[in-house]
């Protein structure tokens, strides 16, 4: 699981420093955002965000993983760039996404350069920081987090990636949607009544705290909405999903999908999509 322990922000600022500039004496790169004179990704910029708190059930599990093999596959076929983040606290006001990685070819040939590209994001599959954002919920005193300044997270994500305002987007988001924070008395649509009018108040206030995200040119992917062990009824899980539509089109997204099953969850390829 991933460690969520916050430190000061002078300590992190001085450790990222210090990290930055060990990587670029040795002139190392990591496998995430590229260093010194390692290729910067020119393809799509796929973000996964998976909501790992303590009510997501193994099914909204399950398809957090379908959902990674679909969001490294796109990234990697394009020569592009995998963001992940796994959401585990409500303190995601000021958070980050903390996977990040590039895939570039300098293979010549197209076949060969697939290939190549093919084999990185199998790789990358695996590896620890990409298993750790499918293993499942983390144990907590008190279940839900904010989901709202998560993707408000993802916008900033896309933000600082190279060259994203010319890149093609996609943030595939693995969420029951029930914005549930029990610890500060806050919203729960599974109870909630939600409205157009509810929609409107509770976008118009993230905006006046500065918190609504900018998603303009992004292909949203919502997968797994309602998908909770607290029965949630049909109709409300049809409003959780116009919650959610409404609140990506209205931070301008190019296209929303919910997605209810694995076999579902499909990325276009185009470059212009």
């Amino acid at each position: 699981m991933i460690n969520r322990t916050r430190r000061p922000l002078a300590a992190t600022i001085t450790a990222a420093t210090a990290l930055v500039a060990a990587l670029v004496l040795t002139g190392c790169s990591s496998g995430g955002t590229a260093q010194g004179d390692a290729p910067s990704a020119e393809g799509r910029i796929v973000a996964l965000l998976v909501d790992q708190t303590c009510d997501a059930t193994p099914a909204l599990t399950a398809l957090s993983v379908k959902a990674l093999d679909a969001a490294v596959g796109t990234a990697a076929a394009s020569g592009g760039t995998f963001l992940g983040e796994a959401i585990t606290t409500d303190e995601y006001q000021t958070g980050t996404f903390s996977v990040s990685k590039n895939f570039t070819s300098d293979r010549a040939n197209d076949a060969s350069r697939e290939k190549d590209l093919a084999k990185q994001a199998e790789a990358f599959r695996v590896s620890d920081e990409a298993i750790d954002l499918t293993k499942g919920p983390k144990p907590k005193t008190a279940c839900g987090s904010d989901l709202l300044n998560a993707v408000k997270a993802a916008d900033r994500a896309f933000a600082e990636t190279t060259g994203s305002g010319a890149r093609a987007k996609d943030l595939v988001f693995v969420t029951n949607g029930l914005v549930i924070d029990d610890k500060k008395g806050g919203t729960n649509f599974v109870f909630d009544r939600i409205t157009p009018t509810y929609t409107k108040r509770l976008i118009a206030a993230q905006s006046k705290k500065g918190l609504f995200p900018d998603l303009t040119g992004v292909n949203v992917h919502l997968v797994g909405l309602g998908l909770s062990d607290q029965n949630v009824p049909a109709e409300q899980v049809k409003a959780i999903e116009d919650f959610w539509s409404t609140y990506a089109t209205t931070a301008g997204a190019k296209s929303v999908t919910p997605v209810r099953s694995g076999s579902q969850i499909a990325l276009s390829q185009e470059a212009g999509e």
